[in-house]
């Protein structure tokens, strides 16, 4: 498998789709001019960097960002999350049906299989897993 490619640019001032496998760099304060747009296509690889926007601030850049042709949407469709001094924004292959993890109770994917992970928890302390859920059994 080989690494994305990268592209650096400071200011997204068109429309922009990512289908290829790439890191798509944006180092200005303001990444977006008024007809810029970015629509997040490759799913599975693409990631878009804004090099100095802090995670706490780009939720008022995400109008300018869309995952498959809808807007971006912080825990939604989208994870916006801190690189360095800016953050990084990984798109959502299903959207809000996304399971990004899957386990087994057998060695080689085998034997029973669990991929309903959410946020449960309580007083803020993970919630202990099911039998449902292979408490104690993932191999």
């Amino acid at each position: 498998m080989a690494a994305n490619t990268k592209t650096t640019i400071t200011q997204v001032t068109t429309a922009v789709t990512l289908s290829d496998d790439v890191d798509y760099i944006i180092t200005g304060d303001a990444p977006f001019a008024d007809d810029g747009l970015i629509n997040i296509t490759n799913t599975e690889h693409a990631v878009l960097i804004l090099q100095n926007i802090k995670p706490s601030k780009a939720s008022s850049w995400l109008k300018y960002i869309q995952i498959n042709g809808v807007k971006a949407i912080n825990n939604s469709n989208c994870q916006v999350k801190l690189l360095n001094r800016g953050c990084i924004i990984l798109p959502y292959a299903g959207g809000d049906s996304f399971k990004p993890l899957t386990v087994y109770s057998e060695k080689n994917f085998g034997g029973e299989s669990c991929n309903d992970f959410g946020l449960e928890n309580t007083g803020g302390y993970m919630n202990t897993l099911t039998e449902k859920k292979l408490n104690n059994r993932i191999r």
